[in-house]
């Protein structure tokens, strides 16, 4: 690949904004789920949080991935998964569905909904409303939906925080770009190999919510919110927190 066309790759315009094939691509499945194995949090914090906040009864963990926090839920809830790409479902560590949860292919109701590690971002705002209105369906009387994500300061702080990894026998070249007039965020990876050759691109958008919108919005749904932090200890969240995390209620 020549100069010209390797910088037409890196400055591409990202075709799928919010997701598609390349979450059903195993490659791209493993690396992803292998990276998020530990979240922004240490897990053992999390899962301890969740056992002491989530009501007693059953979980549906919405975008399960590779069952990071329900392997560790399993043995003190009923849990199911479900996530839109099969490979990582295949290990099959608790009962899961590949589904895409735009239409779940379920009628149970829940004690509780898990839409950890940033889920939400994959999704347009008014796709998340559809979401959170549809889920309401799914919940029992008081269930918690439990949501974390990163904050506008964390994709401002990645803003332009391009990188180079040259590993084994090929180069990873990684481009973010932070866009504040639609609240997007954008991520594209070229991995070429020490010929020039391109071996995978990907390109992925994140939609960018503030704390007031998401407050403002779940209340409009009718939801409660019992919790509303930065971290598992209950400190508050301000403009410069990375991370927002949530426990919402269907009174």
């Amino acid at each position: 690949m020549n100069i010209k066309d390797f910088l037409q790759l890196l400055n591409d315009d990202i075709e799928d904004s919010f997701g598609g094939d390349e979450w059903k691509d195993s490659p791209f499945s493993d690396e992803f789920f292998q990276n998020i194995k530990e979240s922004f949090f240490p897990i053992g914090l999390e899962i301890d949080f969740l056992k002491s906040h989530l009501k007693p009864g059953s979980i549906l963990d919405l975008g399960c991935g590779n069952f990071r926090l329900i392997e560790h839920l399993n043995d003190d809830f009923d849990c199911l998964g479900l996530d839109f790409s099969f490979h990582p479902l295949k290990s099959k560590k608790v009962p899961c569905l590949c589904a895409d949860y735009s239409q779940l292919p379920i009628k149970k109701r829940f004690d509780n909904i898990l839409l950890s590690f940033g889920q939400i971002c994959f999704l347009q705002k008014e796709h998340l409303k559809t979401l959170l209105v549809q889920l309401k369906k799914h919940l029992k009387k008081g269930g918690l939906i439990y949501i974390d994500l990163p904050s506008p300061s964390n994709f401002q702080d990645l803003d332009n925080f391009n990188s180079f990894e040259s590993c084994d026998n090929t180069s990873q070249f990684w481009v973010r770009q932070y866009f504040p007039h639609n609240d997007t965020f954008s991520q594209k990876q070229v991995i070429v190999d020490h010929q020039g050759k391109l071996i995978s691109k990907l390109s992925l958008s994140y939609q960018v919510y503030a704390l007031s919108e998401l407050i403002l919005l779940f209340q409009e749904l009718g939801y409660t919110v019992p919790y509303n932090a930065e971290n598992y200890e209950n400190s508050t969240i301000k403009e410069t927190s990375p991370w927002m995390i949530f426990l919402i209620s269907k009174t």
